[in-house]
């Protein structure tokens, strides 16, 4: 389901086709920088008064829980919380 019409997906496949690869890299780039700072705005409401380590503890599970292994992610956890 979607409520963007054939014509307006085919204009923006189009346009997004003539960026170069270095805007196509900024705008993903770009896209990036924006759901990092959501994510932490949405944590920073909703853990108010944890300490900043916990934060960014709660970060990076929202950012990339999913897509690490285990034992990965548990040492990252653990090397922040010792910084």
């Amino acid at each position: 389901m979607s409520d963007t019409s054939a014509a307006t997906e085919a204009y923006l496949a189009a346009r997004y086709r003539d960026l170069s690869p270095g805007q196509r890299i900024e705008m993903a780039c770009g896209m990036w920088a924006t759901a990092v700072s959501l994510a932490r705005a949405g944590i920073g409401a909703a853990a108010a008064g944890l300490s900043e380590s916990e934060q960014r503890v709660m970060l990076l599970e929202r950012l990339y829980g999913g897509d690490l292994a285990p034992a990965l992610m548990a040492a990252l956890i653990a090397r922040i919380r010792r910084a």
